[in-house]
């Protein structure tokens, strides 16, 4: 044992073969785990920033309907009053949020012709079925993911 640790001649041509090799199987699977990391992190970015858009739509459609005056004393009429009558938009002081298909592989939501949110399959609004005073607003995204907030007038 003692002769090969104190052998001073170098590596040998084996020792080089075994050490490719064994890096030639390690480096693809090293270069698959990071690439598969990259690709989830960056399908992960995109759904928190469309899920932010979502979110930020929602947000303004709540205060608009919460800065609209009522017309009428009766909630049940208030609640009318925001309802398209394609349930598609939603009639607020400052305009009308509509659904904009124009172009099929990019709707959108725009109010004034000002887009509030793109890449969206469906934009629904509705009067909640349980609750007189309040308003159901519906976005589905391009995954076809349903997102919905319930806006309550009081």
């Amino acid at each position: 044992m003692k002769r090969y640790l104190n052998n001073d001649k170098g590596i040998t041509l084996f020792e080089v073969l075994a050490v490719i090799t064994i890096i030639a199987i390690i480096l693809p699977i090293l270069f698959g785990i990071l690439t598969k990391g990259q690709n989830h992190y960056d399908n992960q970015a995109e759904k928190n920033r469309e899920l932010s858009n979502i979110s930020y739509a929602f947000k303004i459609m709540t205060a608009d309907i919460r800065k609209k005056d009522p017309t009428d004393s009766s909630k049940f009429n208030l609640i009318n009053e925001f309802i398209g009558p394609d349930n598609h938009s939603l009639i607020v002081s400052r305009g009308i949020y509509t659904l904009d298909s124009t172009d099929s592989s990019n709707k959108k939501i725009v109010i004034n012709n000002e887009t509030i949110i793109s890449n969206i399959t469906d934009f629904t609004v509705t009067k909640d079925s349980n609750h007189d005073n309040t308003v159901q607003i519906t976005i589905i995204d391009e995954d076809n993911t349903k997102h919905t907030t319930s806006i309550t007038i009081r």
